[in-house]
C-alpha cells in the first residue's frame, strides 16, 4: 500500500527540531507552595512568597504594601515564580532559559529569561520563545478506504525518545484500523506525551466509501473480537454473512503470536505467553485471509493492543508468577485433593515462605467475615524460569457451608520483591444449580447435543450454546433463542437452600445429589425425571465488597480514558454485594439516549444534540445484577415505559468504529495474608457493599470532573419531581466515583483511602502510585485524584471527535443519500453538547445568557479535574487495624478476576423425599481390570473409602434410588464411575463400580492438507500437488504417543518423506513435531538426502494448528523444492 502523509493543518515552515529530554529543567516553584494571602499594610522582602485570588506571587521589590497595591495591579512589586512542568503562558510571570508553556494550543520553551507582559505571547515574542513540534507527520496508508477495509496509520516524531505515542488513545506508533459502522468521515486522534512533559495532539481524517459497485456492506471480512477470558480473546467475523462461501477457509495470523486455519469464522487465541515481563503491552496485527475453491481470496488485518498485567502488578510491588491448574478439588483418602502449576518468569529465584488456606463460602450477604485457616511456613524455592507443580490438597471436611477453598502463597524473590500466588477450587461445582424451563432454551440445548460434532456430550458452556446459535441454528434459519438479547436462562427455578427452608417445605422440590439432608428422615433421591440445569455465571475470587475493574467498553467511556497520561486499560468498575454471583454498579445507556435525540432533518433524529434532562440524568444509574447478567447482558425495562434496554456493562466485545485491546478484568480487594491477619478489614467491606445498596444514584457525566459530587451532599442531586420521575433526588454518580461514594458513606469505622486529612497530601502518595501517574493538589480530597487541563483538553477533543463521527452515522443510517456536507450543525451540536457535560455539567440552555451547550465550544477552556477512574482504585491503600474508629486504607492489591462462565448440563433430576428405613450397599471399585483402593465412595450423603482390595461398604444408606459414585486421582487424573442403584429397606445390594476416563481425555488427530513438490528442469518445471489425509489417530492417557508416517515420490528423481509424531498431554491437549526429508537422485528411491527440517507446534482441545514447512535442493543443480502445509485438528475421539 502507498502511504500519504495527511496532516491536520500544514505547517508554514518546516519546524525547528527540539532536543527536548536533553534540556535542563530550570529551577522552579509548585504552584501549590504553601504562602500566606496578601494583605496591605505589611513589610514585604525580595522573594516574599504570597498568594492572592489563588494564585502564587514572589516579591520582585522589598516594599511596603498599601491598599491598591494587590499583586496583579503592580507588576513591577509582584510576579509568579517560575513554574515547574509544563504550564499554560501567563502574564506577570517570571520565566527561566527551558521553562515550558503552552499558548493557543501549541508548545512552547523558552529561550530567554525574562518576566511576562501581557502583550507577549509566544506566538509574538519569538526572540523568547521557540515552538515545539513533537509529531513529525502521520502516515495514513490510504486516506480513502472501502467500508471493511484495512489501512495503516504510523505516527512520526521529531525526538521519539521518552515520549509515549497513543493512537485513538492505544499506545503504539503504528495501529492497523478498519472501519465498518458508516460510510464518511472518520476522525484519528494522535497523542503525544511524557509525564511532566510537553502533549501534542492531532488529529486526520480518513474517508470511508461504500464499495465501488454501490454494494450496501463491505468486500472485506470486518475481524472483531471479544474476551471471555482474562488473557485470551475470541474473534469472529462481524459481516460474516457478507463474505462467507460454501468451502471458505480462514487462515488466520496473530502477528507474532502463531496462526491458526479454521473453516468456522471464529477462534479463540491467547496472547499471555508472548508478553514481554518488563514491558506494559504488546501490539498484535491480526490477519484473517479467507480462501475460497476456485476463487481469489481476500484479507483484512487490525490491530490488538494486549495489556501486560503481569508488569502493571510488578511495577505496583507484587510479583504473581503464572497458574495453571484444573479448579476441581476430588475427595480422595479423606482429602480434597488438587494442585497447580506454578511458572516463574523472572531471571531470579523465587523463595516461597508462607501459606493460608482461604475456604469458599456459599452466600456471602450474612456479613461474616471471610474464612481462613491458620497461617503456615512452607519452603518452596522456584529457579528463575521454570515451572514447578505445588500439591495443593487439604484434609477433608472443611467447613459444610463451604464449596471449595483458596490456597494462597507468598514470599519474595531473590531480590525482596514480595511474591504472590493464589490458586481457587472447587470441589462442589452445582452449588446455586437452578432447573431451566424455558422451553426455547431447551430446544437449542437439545438440538445442540445432537449435534454429531458433540457426540451426546452433556455438559455446554455458554459461549459454546452461543456460538452453536450463532453457527448452526442461524444458518438452518432454526435459531430459537436470541442469547446475545437476555438470559437464556430467565424462567430457571433455583435449588432450595436447605439452611434457609424448613425441612418439611422441602419435600419434593429438587435437591442436589449427595446433599446432606437438613434433618433426619430426609433423602435426596432420583426420579424418573431428566432435565437440563444451569450453574450461573460467578466470579470465584470475588467476595462481598472487592471492586470489579473491567476493559469493558470500547466506546464512549473507554475511549475517554484512553486519551489520558497515561492511557487507562479500565473503564468500567463495581462493587461486589454478594459473594461471587452478585455486583451493584453504576451505568448508561446509550441506546436509551440515543431514543432522546433533539431535532430532526429528514427523518435523522439528533440534529440539536440530546434532550439535555436524559443527558444530565442518564438512566439508570445505579443496579444491581447478576454477575451473569452483568458479564452477558440483560434487558431492563425503563420505569414508567414498556421499552427495554440491554445492559450488561462489564460485558466485552469490540465496536466496529474502533481498534482492539485485550486487557484481563481485576478483582481490587485486599492481600489475603492482611486479611487473614485482620478480619475487620472483610467486615469494613461488608458494610461498604450494604452503603453501596444503599446509593441511590443517576450516572452524571460532570463527576468524570469533579467525583466530590457523588458524597450525596451536594447542589447537584437531581430535583424532587415527584414519584413519577424514576430520578427523582437520586445522587450524581459514574462507576468509579459510585465505589468512591459507597466507601465514603461508611462512618463506622471511617475509611482513609489515600491521605490522613479531607485532602491529601502529594506526600502521601506512595512510590507506585507516582510512577503509575498518580496526582494531587491542594484541592484534592482523599481517594479522588487530580487530571491536569492538557490531558482533560485531549480526552475532551477525543470526545468531541466521537461525537461528531456518531452523529454523522446517525444521519448517514436515517437518509443514506444525504452528502455529509448537508448534514449541517448536527454532528458539531452532539460534540458540543457530550463534552459540555463532561467538563462543566452544561447540557442545554439554563437562561444565563450563554445560550445551549450544543451551539458552544467553551468545554475547550476546562481546567483541572478531581475524579477517580476505574483504574486509580488501584492506588487506594492497604487495610490497617480500626484504631479511634479510623480504618486507613480498603484494599491495596489485585487479582485477575476468575470467572467461570454459566454451564449447562442435561442431568437426572433428584429431589427431597420422607424416608425412615435404610439399607446397606457393598460392592468392589474396579479400573482397567483391576480395583482400586483408596477411591471416595458415595451415594445419598454417606461416604466411605474403598479397601485396599477395593471393596467398600456403604451402611445406612435411606431406602430409594441415587446415584452411586466412585473416583480416585490417578496419575494425576481424576477417574470417576458411577451408576444408578436402588436400595431396599432392610437388605444389602452387592454392586461393581467401573471407573472410567472422562471422554474428553480420548483425543483424534486428524491430519489434512497438501505437498506441493517442484521438480526444476532447463525445459519447464514439473510441479505438482498432492492431498495429505490422515484420520484415525488415537491419542488418550494411557497411550500419549503415536507416529504417522508419509512418502511422496515426484518426477522420477525426488522423493518428500513426512515423520509426523504426536504426544498426549493433560488435560488432552497435543505436543507435535513433523520432520520433512528432501531426497534428490537418479530415482525417487535415492538416498541423497538434500534438506532435512523439524518443526514443532502444540494443539489445544478442539483447537486446530496450520504447520508449513519448506525443503529444498540448494546444491549443484538446484532449485527442486517441496512445500507442507497440514492443517492439525485434535477432537473427541469418537
Amino acid at each position: 500500500m502507498s502511504e500519504t502523509n495527511v496532516t491536520s493543518q500544514p505547517s508554514q515552515e518546516p519546524p525547528k527540531k527540539t532536543t527536548i529530554q536533553s534540556q535542563n529543567e530550570p529551577t522552579c516553584t509548585p504552584s501549590d507552595t504553601p504562602a500566606p494571602a496578601w494583605k496591605a499594610n505589611t513589610d514585604y522582602t525580595i522573594s516574599s512568597l504570597v498568594r492572592y485570588s489563588g494564585r502564587l506571587y514572589q516579591c520582585r521589590q522589598a516594599h511596603h504594601s498599601l491598599a491598591g497595591w494587590e499583586p496583579p495591579h503592580v507588576p513591577a512589586l509582584w510576579a509568579t515564580p517560575t513554574p515547574c512542568g509544563v504550564t499554560k503562558w501567563q502574564p506577570q510571570t517570571s520565566y527561566q532559559v527551558g521553562s515550558k508553556v503552552t499558548s493557543g494550543g501549541q508548545n512552547y520553551r523558552c529561550v530567554q529569561a525574562h518576566t511576562s507582559l501581557e502583550t507577549w505571547e509566544p506566538p509574538a515574542t519569538p526572540a523568547l520563545w521557540t515552538k515545539v513540534q513533537l509529531i513529525r507527520s502521520i502516515l495514513v496508508s490510504n486516506s480513502k478506504v472501502q467500508l471493511g477495509e484495512t489501512f495503516k496509520v504510523t505516527v512520526r516524531l521529531y525526538e521519539p525518545e521518552g515520549f509515549d505515542v497513543a493512537i485513538n488513545g492505544l499506545p503504539g506508533t503504528t495501529q492497523l484500523f478498519q472501519f465498518y459502522d458508516f460510510a464518511g468521515i472518520h476522525k484519528i486522534m494522535v497523542t503525544v506525551h511524557r509525564r511532566g512533559d510537553f502533549l501534542e495532539t492531532r488529529s486526520v481524517d480518513v474517508q470511508v466509501e461504500k464499495p465501488g459497485d454501490g454494494a450496501q456492506t463491505s468486500k472485506f471480512p470486518f475481524i472483531a473480537m471479544k474476551s471471555p477470558e482474562s488473557s485470551s480473546a475470541l474473534f469472529g467475523i462481524a459481516n460474516f454473512g457478507d463474505v462467507h462461501k460454501e468451502g471458505a477457509i480462514y487462515t488466520w495470523d496473530f502477528g507474532g503470536a502463531g496462526t491458526l486455519t479454521t473453516t468456522a469464522p471464529s477462534v479463540s487465541r491467547s496472547f499471555e505467553e508472548y508478553l514481554d515481563i518488563n514491558e506494559p503491552y504488546r501490539v498484535f496485527d491480526v490477519r484473517v485471509t479467507v480462501s475460497y475453491p476456485g476463487q481469489a481470496s481476500i484479507t483484512s488485518a487490525r490491530s490488538i493492543v494486549a495489556w501486560n498485567v503481569y508488569y502493571l502488578e510488578k511495577r505496583r510491588g507484587f510479583i504473581k508468577p503464572t497458574v495453571r491448574y484444573d479448579y476441581r478439588a476430588f475427595h480422595q483418602d479423606k482429602r480434597l485433593v488438587a494442585k497447580c502449576n506454578i511458572k516463574n518468569l523472572e531471571p531470579e529465584v523465587l523463595h516461597l515462605k508462607k501459606k493460608v488456606v482461604q475456604f469458599l463460602m456459599e452466600g456471602g450477604d450474612e456479613g461474616k467475615a471471610q474464612e481462613f485457616g491458620s497461617s503456615e511456613s512452607i519452603t518452596l524455592n522456584i529457579s528463575a524460569n521454570s515451572e514447578v507443580e505445588y500439591d495443593c490438597s487439604i484434609p477433608s471436611p472443611i467447613p459444610r457451608s463451604s464449596f471449595g477453598y483458596a490456597v494462597h502463597l507468598g514470599g519474595e524473590t531473590e531480590s525482596g520483591k514480595a511474591v504472590r500466588v493464589s490458586c481457587y477450587f472447587e470441589y462442589r461445582q452445582d452449588n446455586n444449580l437452578r432447573v431451566i424451563m424455558d422451553t426455547r432454551t431447551i430446544k437449542s440445548l437439545h438440538n445442540m447435543r445432537n449435534q454429531p460434532l458433540h457426540h451426546g456430550k452433556t455438559v455446554f458452556t455458554r459461549d459454546e450454546v452461543i456460538r452453536h446459535i450463532d453457527t448452526i441454528e442461524k444458518s438452518q434459519g432454526t435459531a430459537s433463542v436470541a442469547p446475545l438479547g437476555g438470559d437464556m436462562t430467565v424462567q430457571a427455578t433455583a435449588i432450595p437452600d436447605v439452611r434457609a427452608v424448613r425441612g418439611e417445605d422441602l419435600i419434593g422440590k429438587p435437591c442436589l445429589p449427595d446433599e446432606e439432608p437438613p434433618e433426619e428422615g430426609m433423602a435426596c433421591q432420583l426420579t424418573t425425571e431428566w432435565a437440563w440445569v444451569t450453574i450461573p455465571a460467578r466470579i470465584v475470587n470475588a467476595f462481598k465488597g472487592d471492586a470489579i475493574l473491567s476493559p469493558a467498553g470500547n466506546g464512549l467511556i473507554g475511549g475517554l480514558l484512553r486519551q489520558v497520561s497515561p492511557p487507562q486499560a479500565y473503564s468500567h468498575s463495581g462493587i461486589m454485594t454478594k459473594n461471587y454471583y452478585e455486583i451493584r454498579h453504576s451505568t448508561a445507556s446509550e441506546a436509551r439516549m440515543e431514543d432522546h435525540l433533539a431535532g430532526s432533518l429528514l427523518g435523522a433524529e439528533g440534529t440539536d444534540g440530546i434532550d439535555p434532562d436524559t443527558l444530565k440524568y442518564a438512566w439508570p444509574g445505579t443496579i444491581t445484577q447478576t454477575v451473569q447478567a452483568a458479564f452477558n447482558g440483560e434487558n431492563i425495562r425503563e420505569p414508567g415505559t414498556t421499552k427495554e434496554y440491554r445492559l450488561g456493562s462489564f460485558e466485552y466485545r469490540s465496536r466496529l468504529d474502533q481498534n482492539l485491546k485485550l486487557a484481563p478484568a481485576l478483582v481490587v480487594k485486599p492481600d489475603p495474608f492482611r486479611e487473614a491477619q485482620i478480619p475487620s478489614a472483610r467486615a469494613t467491606l461488608h458494610k461498604v457493599a450494604d452503603a453501596a445498596k444503599a446509593v441511590a444514584g443517576h450516572y452524571r457525566f460532570y463527576a468524570y470532573t469533579d467525583a466530590a459530587i457523588s458524597s450525596g451532599q451536594t447542589s447537584y442531586n437531581a430535583p424532587d419531581r415527584g414519584t413519577s420521575w424514576w430520578a427523582s433526588k437520586t445522587i450524581p454518580t459514574v462507576c468509579s466515583s459510585f465505589v468512591w461514594a459507597a466507601a465514603k458513606a461508611v462512618t463506622s469505622p471511617r475509611i482513609e483511602l489515600e491521605g490522613a486529612e479531607r485532602i491529601t497530601k502529594p506526600e502521601e502518595l506512595e512510590p507506585a502510585d507516582v510512577a503509575a501517574d498518580a496526582q494531587v493538589d491542594g484541592e484534592t480530597i482523599d481517594g479522588l485524584y487530580m487530571y491536569d487541563a492538557e490531558e482533560r483538553r485531549t480526552a475532551a477533543e477525543w470526545l468531541y471527535s466521537y461525537m461528531y463521527n456518531l452523529a454523522s452515522d446517525r444521519v448517514h443510517q436515517a437518509v443514506s443519500w444525504l452528502p455529509a456536507s448537508w448534514a449541517g450543525d448536527a454532528p458539531d451540536d452532539l460534540g458540543n453538547q457530550m463534552v459540555n457535560a463532561f467538563a462543566s455539567d452544561w447540557t442545554g440552555d439554563v437562561g444565563d445568557g450563554n445560550g445551549h451547550a450544543k451551539d458552544s465550544d467553551r468545554w475547550r477552556e476546562t481546567g483541572l479535574g478531581h475524579a477517580v477512574s476505574p483504574n486509580n482504585i488501584l492506588f487506594w491503600d492497604p487495610p490497617t487495624q480500626i484504631v479511634d474508629g479510623v480504618q486507613h486504607g480498603l484494599y491495596g492489591y489485585a487479582e485477575k478476576l476468575v470467572y467461570r462462565p454459566e454451564t449447562y448440563e442435561y442431568r437426572q433430576i433428584s429431589r427431597w423425599v420422607r424416608i425412615q428405613t435404610k439399607g446397606t450397599v457393598k460392592g468392589t471399585v474396579s479400573y482397567r481390570s483391576r480395583p482400586v483402593d483408596g477411591a471416595n465412595v458415595s451415594a445419598a450423603a454417606v461416604t466411605t473409602i474403598a479397601a485396599l482390595d477395593g471393596t467398600f461398604t456403604l451402611d445406612s444408606v435411606p431406602a430409594g434410588t441415587y446415584e452411586i459414585k466412585a473416583g480416585k486421582l490417578i496419575n494425576g487424573i481424576y477417574i470417576e464411575g458411577k451408576l444408578p442403584v436402588t436400595v431396599t429397606a432392610g437388605s444389602t445390594l452387592a454392586v461393581d463400580i467401573v471407573l472410567q476416563d472422562p471422554p474428553e481425555f480420548f483425543r483424534e488427530v486428524v491430519v489434512r492438507g497438501s505437498l506441493r513438490i517442484k521438480d526444476d528442469e532447463t525445459f519447464g518445471d514439473d510441479i505438482k500437488t498432492y492431498s495429505v489425509y490422515h484420520d484415525g489417530i488415537f491419542l488418550e492417557p494411557f497411550a500419549t504417543h503415536a507416529e504417522q508416517y508419509h512418502s511422496q515420490g515426484h518426477g522420477g528423481e525426488i522423493r518428500v518423506e513426512v515423520r509426523m509424531a504426536f504426544d498426549w498431554k493433560f488435560p488432552g491437549d497435543l505436543d507435535g513435531s513433523i520432520n520433512v526429508k528432501f531426497f534428490e537422485g537418479s530415482s525417487e528411491d535415492t538416498d541423497d538426502l538434500e534438506d532435512n527440517k523439524t518443526v514443532t507446534f502444540r494443539v489445544t482441545r478442539g483447537a486446530t494448528e496450520t504447520v508449513k514447512v519448506h525443503v529444498e535442493n540448494s546444491g549443484f543443480g538446484g532449485g527442486d523444492t517441496g512445500d507442507l502445509t497440514l492443517q492439525i485438528e485434535n477432537k473427541v475421539r469418537p
